[in-house]
């Protein structure tokens, strides 16, 4: 003798999504409330949907809001990041040192397990752990980034981003790491993948990356291929003359601030054109970038050396007195004799000649500095 109205919540596309049902122990129908000619249950029910709908939108629009607010301080954080790289730009002009910071800076930023930069002609590889501690297997990261995904880059210049295993199967990527990594391409003044940027977490204990961190990673390459392309020589991977006068600049602006005495070598390499017309200009070069190498190793890990052009050196040796600067560069002038350059059969012996002036307090002129150390190098020359 029991009566009821049961009543069927549909959404907007037909589908059922709740069912209300009114129990009445008045066997009589006529007992039930009716409102405006409508059972009052079926009205209340049409109500409870109404605001079922209501709160879900609330609530969307809600999340929306807060995924709007999160991405936009994100945002904020990464224009912080990208203006702290270049007001670094603007106040320091040692590349590798530039480098390293862009490394740091978007190591904390993005808080990872370890940032990796890696150029060819420029020798740079360095890292930066998101802790302080190594993490597990990073050589075998760097490994993969050198052999494999620097190689994919010089293919397709697009940044890469791999999440799990299966992605890394799918590029060819046959390297067994428990990482996941974003790479991004760091180019030349031609646009040529010269190196690779990649950040990496473990791939089990982090959340995957996205769009937005590969966006960064691509902005902050970017950065790191124009301070390569505006600090370094390309064929030696030294710092180039630009740069070796910004920081001559800021040498001698200390010298006369605080009293510091510094030095400057100008170096010529000997006979370099006839290695050239014997060998050809490639035997030339790689007479060069020989040289080069041979000079980084001499000098003190705090000195620069810097290739002024065809077949010169500049070198700048910090915090060194005259005499000291000149013993530094007997012993850069007998290390480049030892070497002994064969190409196609023939063997070449190059030498230096070398100019040593002194960064003081009484220096007047960068013009006048550069002089002097050509001159005494044209000296030396002269001499043997």
């Amino acid at each position: 003798g029991d009566s009821g109205q049961l009543v069927k919540l549909r959404d907007p596309h037909g589908a059922p999504v709740l069912l209300l049902c009114l129990c009445s122990s008045q066997g009589d129908k006529a007992a039930l409330p009716v409102l405006a000619r409508q059972p009052a249950f079926v009205q209340l029910s049409s109500m409870l949907l109404a605001n079922y709908y209501h709160n879900i939108k609330l609530a969307t629009q809600t999340n929306e809001l807060m995924q709007m607010s999160e991405e936009l301080t994100r945002r904020n954080q990464e224009l912080n990041l990208i203006n702290k790289v270049e007001d670094q730009v603007v106040n320091t002009h040692d590349g590798r040192e530039l480098l390293r910071r862009l490394v740091g800076n978007t190591a904390s930023f993005l808080q990872v397990d370890v940032i990796y930069l890696y150029i060819v002609g420029q020798d740079i590889s360095m890292h930066r752990y998101g802790s302080n501690n190594a993490t597990t297997h990073a050589d075998v990261l760097f490994d993969c980034m050198r052999n494999t995904v620097h190689p994919l880059l010089q293919n397709n210049a697009r940044p890469l981003v791999v999440n799990n295993a299966e992605e890394r199967r799918e590029l060819g990527i046959e390297w067994e790491m428990p990482f996941k990594f974003v790479a991004s391409p760091v180019v030349d003044s031609d646009g040529v993948t010269v190196g690779v940027l990649a950040t990496a977490s473990e791939e089990f204990a982090a959340e995957d990356f996205s769009d937005s961190d590969r966006n960064l990673l691509e902005i902050m390459a970017k950065k790191a291929s124009r301070i390569a392309q505006t600090h370094f020589d390309a064929l030696t991977g030294l710092e180039n003359s630009h740069s070796f006068e910004l920081i001559l600049r800021d040498l001698l602006r200390q010298s006369r601030d605080q009293g510091m005495t510094h030095a400057i070598a100008n170096i010529d390499i000997d006979r370099l054109a006839v290695v050239n017309d014997i060998s050809g200009r490639e035997a030339g070069n790689h007479l060069i970038r020989m040289i080069a190498h041979k000079l980084a190793d001499t000098v003190r890990p705090h000195d620069l050396v810097a290739r002024m052009g065809s077949d010169k050196f500049g070198i700048l040796l910090k915090n060194c007195d005259l005499d000291t600067a000149e013993a530094i560069m007997k012993k850069a002038s007998h290390a480049v004799s030892s070497l002994e350059v064969e190409w196609q059969g023939k063997l070449h012996e190059p030498s230096i000649s070398i100019g040593v002036a002194p960064i003081t307090d009484q220096t007047l002129s960068i013009a006048g500095l550069l002089e002097a150390a050509e001159t005494a190098r044209d000296v030396s020359k002269q001499r043997g």
